[in-house]
């Protein structure tokens, strides 16, 4: 087991913000994604590969850092909102579009939709299925990471999802209908959601663009003109060295705005799951 780095609140917030942004350039961005134009866009993907990696890369936002290692034991999610809560880097004001952001991403991930009529042939059950939107998204992504001798996890869990609507599956059965449940609800659900998940991720990184550029504007320090040269002063308890690296990669990533404009997901895509 590694040893842990002892960081304070301050340089848990540093790691959280540029983890998240990375998570977000990564996910959300011209070579994964197709992007129309206009106020109310609606996205496509380069390949059904493309699309995969999308769903990957969604798992890893609704995941956690190594606790054992940095010390924080909530979600990026949860974290964001910890952050905006009490904001250490910026103000609350600078901070009012992330908080917009992530309420609203967090809420959404939250609820639970109804897919009326699933089919499971390989146990012959058809049902109306309500699962939380999140745990949907954690089981798609990781059935497209994963081959089935690496799903029994998520093959529990679905058998949990399926006894609180009143129908028993034994560990052969719910590993039996991973890919009849990737068919229906990765390719039908989670690909007609993927809108608003992106448009989502983006208000996001937008927001911690404009919660950072009070701090960037602070710290940033120009040494020379030819070549140009700058330098970051590193705010008061950010003292760790690996925090410090992750403070100078957050200060360059925001240098310049996010490669996307703000943009809403039709509003008929809003109205069904």
């Amino acid at each position: 087991m590694p040893n842990g780095f002892k960081l304070n609140n301050l340089e848990q917030e540093v790691i959280v913000l540029t983890a998240v942004y990375e998570l977000i350039n990564g996910t959300v961005n011209h070579e994964v994604l197709e992007i129309g134009a206009g106020d109310e866009i609606q996205i496509g993907f380069k390949s059904r590969t493309h699309f995969n990696f999308f769903c990957i890369m969604l798992v890893d936002f609704l995941s956690k850092p190594d606790g054992d290692v940095f010390g924080i034991r909530e979600s990026y999610l949860s974290s964001l909102r910890s952050i905006i809560s009490n904001p250490l880097l910026g103000s609350h004001e600078a901070a009012r579009n992330l908080k917009n952001s992530t309420d609203d991403f967090s809420s959404w991930l939250q609820t639970h939709m109804k897919y009326d009529k699933a089919w499971f042939p390989s146990v012959e059950l058809q049902l109306d299925l309500s699962i939380k939107r999140s745990d949907m998204i954690v089981f798609c992504g990781n059935i497209s990471k994963h081959n089935f001798t690496r799903l029994t996890k998520v093959a529990q869990r679905l058998q949990n999802v399926f006894k609180d609507q009143g129908h028993d599956l034994n560990l052969h059965q719910s590993l039996s209908i991973i890919s009849e449940f990737q068919e229906q609800f990765q390719n039908n659900i989670l690909s007609y959601h993927s809108t608003t998940i992106a448009a989502s991720l983006n208000k996001i990184r937008w927001g911690i663009f404009e919660y950072l550029q009070p701090t960037y504007q602070a710290v940033y320090t120009p040494l020379s003109e030819n070549p140009p040269g700058y330098s970051y002063k590193f705010p008061d308890g950010i003292n760790h060295k690996f925090a410090q690296e992750c403070f100078w990669d957050l200060m360059n990533k925001i240098r310049s705005k996010p490669w996307i404009q703000n943009f809403s997901p039709p509003s008929y895509l809003k109205s069904h799951y």
